[in-house]
């Protein structure tokens, strides 16, 4: 636990401190008035170092705020030793298996051990404030299936997870349309799904998320199931086919206007496309966690070749107005070339701008300071008003 404490604390600025005691005793404490006068339900913080999650979500910061009123217990279960010891935890303290989803792709996660409903004297507004950071799975977890009918009062807007065709005929029902504004699907659970045929129709879900989605994976039946579906992300953290994201690239469905790929692993996503995608106006790439590594001589070569794949994907949407790079300092400088970036602005007759947020300072006498500014010279010359732009954070 403390070697845990430790490695959170240098990932994040001013970690908070959490429940050093044994899951029991907070369990303990939540039920005696006596030693634990504010009546504090336990949290339970799983973490682990392998969740592509962990790039989008920063926990700490609702962590902090939580501990006002909260027993807050971590649990690190990057290795498969670490997992089985809270499986066992788990199973001892409530006589029932620990969760079963809880794998690497949906870590971080925040859940209640106890009822919070029942033990607590939470204002809603304070439950719905915990509810902005957790999917509609998660906050039915914690919160139990009564957070659905407040949800629907206060008409907040929703994300789901991988739903069972049960959960999504539910759901369905008891909010409005407008409040589900998201889902996330694992590839592997809807290759094992056999009721997507049955869903209902979703017609304001705007946002649709694949995890790790394989060759096989259709998208044909989905505008019929979200029709109004426009931002589309790929998120990748296992070893891609080389075929398989263009094989569903082909497949797009007219409606998406938006088109966002993370990766922390090599993705050929323009070998062999050729067929031009009209649809697509804005597209961001994410590749801040791609490595280049002297012993990992397929990784070298793979981001060598980045700005040309990357530059051969765009010209293949001319439609795009804006163009969006997250990268790291060790892959920058392969993305600043002159001629690849005409290219682009000649075949791409809408592109506006174009953007590359680098993870880490730069001095201002850094030689790709003064390449950033010949490229946006050069840009400007081919289209007046084009905007280059290189942030560093």
């Amino acid at each position: 636990m403390e070697s845990f404490f430790q490695c959170l604390e240098k990932r994040y600025q001013n970690c908070p401190t959490f429940f050093t005691d044994s899951l029991q005793y907070g369990c303990q404490l939540t039920h005696n008035l006596s030693l634990n006068k504010k009546r504090r339900p336990v949290l339970i913080f799983v973490h682990d170092d392998n969740s592509i999650q962990n790039i989008n979500i920063n926990p700490i910061g609702i962590i902090d705020y939580l501990l006002e009123d909260f027993n807050v217990c971590p649990f690190d279960i990057t290795s498969q030793s670490d997992q089985q010891i809270l499986r066992v935890m788990w199973n001892e303290l409530f006589n029932a298996p620990f969760l079963t989803k809880v794998t690497i792709r949906n870590c971080p996660l925040l859940f209640g051990a106890c009822d919070f409903l029942k033990n607590t004297g939470f204002d809603w507004p304070i439950i719905l404030e915990i509810s902005q950071y957790l999917t509609l799975n998660d906050m039915i977890n914690t919160f139990s299936t009564k957070i659905i009918s407040v949800l629907s009062e206060f008409q907040i807007k929703v994300h789901v997870s991988d739903p069972s065709y049960a959960f999504m005929n539910m759901i369905n029902q008891k909010l409005h349309p407008r409040q589900i504004a998201s889902v996330q699907f694992n590839t592997d659970y809807l290759e094992r799904r056999k009721d997507i045929h049955s869903w209902p129709i979703f017609r304001c879900v705007q946002n649709l998320t694949f995890i790790n989605p394989s060759g096989s994976l259709d998208l044909d039946n989905f505008p019929y199931y979200f029709p109004s579906s426009t931002n589309l992300l790929f998120r990748f953290d296992t070893e891609v086919q080389s075929n398989s994201f263009d094989n569903i690239l082909h497949r797009f469905p007219s409606t998406i206007t938006r088109l966002t790929i993370t990766t922390t692993v090599p993705v050929e996503f323009c070998r062999s496309q050729t067929t031009p995608n009209t649809t697509i106006e804005y597209f961001r790439l994410d590749i801040s966690r791609l490595v280049s590594c002297p012993m990992d001589p397929s990784m070298n070569s793979y981001i060598s070749e980045l700005l040309l794949a990357s530059v051969e994907f765009i010209s293949k949407l001319p439609n795009v107005h804006s163009v969006y790079f997250i990268v790291n300092k060790l892959i920058i400088e392969r993305l600043l070339d002159i001629k690849r970036w005409v290219y682009v602005v000649e075949k791409c007759s809408q592109l506006k701008k174009v953007t590359m947020k680098v993870s880490g300072d730069m001095s201002p006498n850094n030689p790709l300071t003064q390449t950033k500014l010949q490229i946006q010279e050069a840009l400007s010359t081919s289209r007046q008003e084009f905007q280059f732009q290189v942030i560093f954070s």
